[in-house]
């Protein structure tokens, strides 16, 4: 499920990397010992939980678990993502549960729930996942090896699991609900504001929140092999792209290409074994990586060799040679 994240164009609420980046600081609000007063305009409580990050022991990969800031991937290693992505889903795990608790305590004293009680504090826990399962993703696609794929591997089920219950979780959505019925309430909101919680919500509807059962269990279920099947469909297409590359000697063969693309075709044979390679002279080798790739389709003049790599593009992991055994086509039916 993914999880809106629409912003207001203005806001009174304390700058994230203010409000929650910082060790010192504790967004969490105590309840009030005793009731206030009901009503959808009165009784407005921030139960904003606490920093997922805060309590994180760092020592190891610290831009892995970062907050919402650029991470430094030089420092991330796979040997990281088990540990790091198993600790922060415990700690959502908990922040999830004080949600709930503090919910409930909303509830039963008969207090309409509002946008900083319910949706500020669920967007803060799925941002959390979010944005530290996007560093493992990125590093997929541009630092793929077989240890990073065993070490998602490992952490994926724990991850869906998670991001089912968020999504699932009846007390975030009878809130959201209740707030939303609230007139006076609703209609202090801002339009993006209102734009988030009716995206959260319908997301919620699609997740399975009103399953129950066995209908939820097998929901779940078959949400957790798609997440497996996927997971095979990129490793094949990035096997498939692994594999095919274009090795050119020829002049003709790189009219029209830009200086820079020449200059990363050279290196790229360089890094194949051709010692010798240059800009100028070759050899160039072309793969089907998007750097390489779009250059050449761009800018070679060579129509026929346009032609071969596109041809090669579009039939990434279609099994289609012996040699080539990232076979999508058997996943498809599936997916």
């Amino acid at each position: 499920m993914r999880i809106p994240r629409i912003r207001p164009k203005t806001s009174n609420r304390i700058p994230f990397f203010r409000k929650y980046n910082s060790v010192s600081s504790n967004p969490r609000a105590k309840l009030p010992s005793t009731p206030l007063l009901t009503g959808c305009e009165f009784g407005k409580i921030n139960l904003s939980t606490a920093s997922t990050f805060e309590n994180l022991d760092i020592s190891q990969s610290p831009a892995l678990v970062a907050s919402l800031q650029i991470p430094n991937f030089s420092v991330i290693a796979p040997e990281h993502i088990v540990p790091k992505v198993s600790l922060m889903i415990e700690k959502l795990e908990e922040d999830l549960k004080d949600l709930e608790e503090k919910l409930s305590v909303i509830s039963n004293m008969k207090i309409e729930p509002q946008y900083s009680s319910v949706f500020e504090p669920a967007e803060h826990i799925s941002d959390q996942l979010s944005h530290l399962w996007s560093v493992v993703s990125h590093l997929q696609l541009v630092k793929d090896s077989e240890e990073l794929r065993e070490a998602v591997k490992e952490v994926d089920p724990l991850r869906i699991r998670f991001s089912l219950k968020l999504s699932q979780n009846v007390a975030i959505f009878e809130g959201l609900t209740k707030l939303r019925s609230c007139k006076k309430v609703w209609d202090d909101l801002e339009a993006a504001q209102q734009r988030a919680v009716d995206l959260w919500l319908k997301s919620a509807k699609h997740s399975g929140v009103a399953l129950q059962g066995e209908q939820k269990e097998r929901f779940n279920e078959i949400q957790e092999e798609l997440t497996v099947l996927s997971r095979d469909f990129s490793n094949n297409v990035l096997d498939s792209t692994k594999k095919y590359s274009m090795t050119l000697t020829k002049t003709d063969d790189i009219k029209g290409l830009p200086k820079s693309a020449l200059e990363q075709f050279a290196q790229a044979a360089r890094s194949d074994g051709h010692d010798a390679a240059t800009a100028e002279a070759g050899p160039w080798k072309v793969t089907l990586d998007g750097p390489s790739y779009i250059p050449f389709i761009t800018y070679a003049e060579n129509r026929e060799l346009r032609e071969i790599l596109y041809r090669e593009r579009l039939t990434i992991a279609s099994g289609k040679s012996e040699e080539d055994s990232s076979d999508n086509s058997v996943l498809l039916p599936k997916l």
